[in-house]
């Protein structure tokens, strides 16, 4: 796996001024020779990208920008960024899809009408900032939700799973129906530079305090694609 710093988080104060994000899918478009068209998709989860170059900054913020860069030694090292436009789940949407045993995976899902769509959750907002976990988890069984302690799981904030302790979770059995979980709390994205290069030009000083006032014509950086298992719901 690629090296990554889990307790390095991009300046918040960066991320949510002037900030730019798109959002990236890959698809296969071929036209047949009766004039229509087949369609495939090629990634299971759309990929983000973010650009904090747009605007001027004080001298203070790019450093901010500068030190990131230095640390991360270009694009050789991930860390972590919560988009501003989306890094929060509540009960409703938040999702534990069953991986393996005990162990479930947080999940993201989205539904409009009748449709639905899923997002593998690789890092969960645990403290990694140096304050209390935001994550809270619920148990569904026979139709009643009931609060999860906290005693009775452990969450990887590396892979994105928590793990109940053993006999917590009852799983399907004949004439049984099994636990259900959700999830709610805060996310962060794994990303990197995604470029070697950070160019800057000085263009002013800020009126009556002389600071420098920088710009940066890109500082791009992307979604890092995380080992992760996506929610594939059953048929």
């Amino acid at each position: 796996m690629a090296a990554f710093y889990d307790d390095l988080i991009f300046p918040p104060s960066i991320s949510l001024s002037a900030f730019k994000g798109s959002r990236l899918r890959s698809t296969t478009v071929v036209q047949t020779q009766s004039g229509f068209t087949q369609r495939r998709s090629l990634w299971a989860q759309t990929r983000r990208t973010f650009d904090a170059g747009l605007v001027t900054r004080p001298i203070e913020a790019w450093r901010l920008i500068d030190d990131f860069f230095e640390i991360c030694e270009g694009q050789a090292i991930g860390f972590l960024l919560q988009d501003p436009t989306d890094y929060q789940v509540d009960q409703a949407s938040g999702l534990l899809a069953p991986v393996t045993g005990s162990t479930f995976s947080f999940q993201k899902v989205r539904q409009v009408a009748s449709h639905f769509a899923y997002r593998a959750i690789a890092k969960p907002d645990v403290g990694q900032a140096g304050g209390s976990s935001s994550i809270t988890i619920w148990r569904i069984r026979d139709g009643v939700t009931t609060l999860v302690p906290s005693s009775n799981y452990a969450i990887d904030a590396i892979n994105g799973s928590v793990l109940f302790v053993e006999g917590y979770v009852r799983f399907a059995a004949p004439g049984v129906a099994g636990d259900a979980f959700r999830w709610s709390g805060k996310f962060f994205l794994p990303v990197r530079f995604s470029t070697d290069s950070l160019d800057w030009t000085v263009v002013d000083k800020q009126v009556g305090e002389g600071n420098l006032l920088v710009q940066g014509p890109s500082v791009p950086i992307t979604e890092e694609p995380w080992p992760g298992t996506l929610y594939i719901p059953p048929t």
